[in-house]
């Protein structure tokens, strides 16, 4: 795995580990702007060839509407 994917997976885990924080708190604010994140950082990511499939239950949830 290239430095690249190490960071951008690192980076993944952090957003997505602030969206269930704000889901937790009840941060409507938060769920909404985490929930962009992580979809644009998997979308980055899954152009870049970086293998996602770790995240696909974070991002069935958002697409879902589940923020």
């Amino acid at each position: 795995m290239d430095d690249f994917a190490v960071e951008i997976l690192a980076v993944i885990s952090v957003a997505t580990k602030n969206l269930d924080e704000a889901r937790t708190t009840g941060d409507d604010h938060g769920v909404q702007m985490y929930s962009e994140r992580v979809r644009y950082l998997l979308t980055v990511a899954q152009r870049h060839g970086v293998d996602t499939t770790s995240f696909s239950d974070v991002r069935a949830q958002i697409e879902a509407g589940e923020g």
